[in-house]
């Protein structure tokens, strides 16, 4: 059960972090402007992709882990 709940915890703290992070790169990055380029784009998506796995993770995932 303690595995459970670690492994619970850490996946909390990490997709936290990581929706924190993401979020962050999708809203500033039309803001700064050397990122409106396709490279700029480019990495806008990926990290949009990546929020909502890391959403997904923190809301439905965590849950089920820890109860």
């Amino acid at each position: 059960m303690e595995k459970e709940i670690f492994l619970g915890i850490f996946t909390l703290i990490s997709g936290l972090f990581g929706c924190f992070t993401n979020w962050s790169v999708v809203f500033f990055s039309s803001s700064v402007p050397t990122l409106r380029s396709s490279f700029g784009i480019l990495s806008a998506h990926g990290a949009f992709t990546t929020a909502i796995y890391c959403t997904i993770a923190v809301v439905w995932i965590t849950p089920m882990m820890l109860l």
